[in-house]
């Protein structure tokens, strides 16, 4: 090969994208879904070149993709790229408005939604919900499902039935994958764009984490968002534009239900429990 056509190969090859994905390094990842006629159909990642000189919006189905098939992502939060930036947005580095929080654009001043989030591995990823967060778990493990605990401890029971606790507690996921949500960029388009008013676009609250994975065969790309810590039951997204996701106040019954199983346990056991 002629030595003129070796270098215009290696420089072509330098301005590749890498399109890697390495969440030992807890980094974190952006990706942009640029708006066209219809909605929204393809997921870029920002990505640097070969030669590490710049990043680059790059297109994650490309040939040389080197992305697994599964990306998992903690910490979750949305924003968009503006077409022009004469309404005086405070854009970062890369031209991308970060909100934290729900607010609505006309969706003519959209030109992408983007994301951003820490890498993290699968089993990391699981560990990002936590059933226990209202209720004990000795409560949801043991004396939910077991009829003799239930009747050994009968006058807690009531007073969780009383409460009106009881229900949810029975309720209450304790696998995260029944409780993330089923996306595509087809839902989040319908999602953001329908349940918004005057032609505006949604530009949603941060999320807790993220799976995202994609099939061979049909380019499809599936998010599974796990939308706040302590969902009790299967979400859809639009449950989570419909306002700021709060931190739930606190019980007094329930806390004290859970003091009081907590020492009957001691007492029987003589180790604090």
């Amino acid at each position: 090969m002629p030595k003129k056509t070796k270098r215009k190969l290696r420089r072509l090859t330098s301005i590749m994208p890498m399109l890697e994905w390495r969440p030992d390094l807890t980094q974190t990842h952006m990706f942009s879904m640029p708006f066209k006629m219809g909605g929204m159909q393809d997921l870029h990642l920002h990505t640097p070149i070969k030669s590490r000189k710049k990043k680059v919006w790059a297109n994650i189905h490309q040939k040389l993709c080197k992305l697994p098939q599964e990306i998992y992502m903690k910490d979750i939060e949305f924003g968009f790229i503006p077409y022009h930036n004469n309404m005086g947005w405070n854009v970062d580095e890369h031209k991308i408005v970060w909100t934290n929080q729900q607010i609505e654009i006309p969706l003519n001043e959209i030109k992408s939604l983007t994301l951003r989030g820490t890498a993290i591995t699968s089993t990391e990823w699981v560990k990002t919900y936590n059933p226990y967060v209202k209720f004990n778990k000795f409560t949801i493990d043991t004396l939910r499902n077991n009829r003799r605990v239930q009747m050994s401890l009968s006058s807690i029971v009531q007073s969780y039935k009383n409460s009106g606790a009881w229900d949810e507690l029975i309720n209450i996921k304790k696998n995260i994958w029944d409780v993330v949500t089923d996306d595509t960029l087809e839902s989040m388009w319908n999602c953001f764009n329908y349940y918004s008013s005057n032609n505006n676009f949604i530009i949603p609250n941060p999320i807790s984490s993220l799976r995202m994975t994609s099939t061979a065969i049909s380019n499809t790309i599936y998010f599974n968002f796990l939308l706040t810590k302590n969902t009790m039951t299967k979400h859809k997204l639009q449950n989570h534009i419909s306002s700021t996701p709060k931190i739930p106040n606190e019980n007094s019954e329930i806390d004290e239900m859970n003091r009081r199983i907590e020492q009957r346990m001691e007492a029987e056991s003589g180790e604090p429990f």
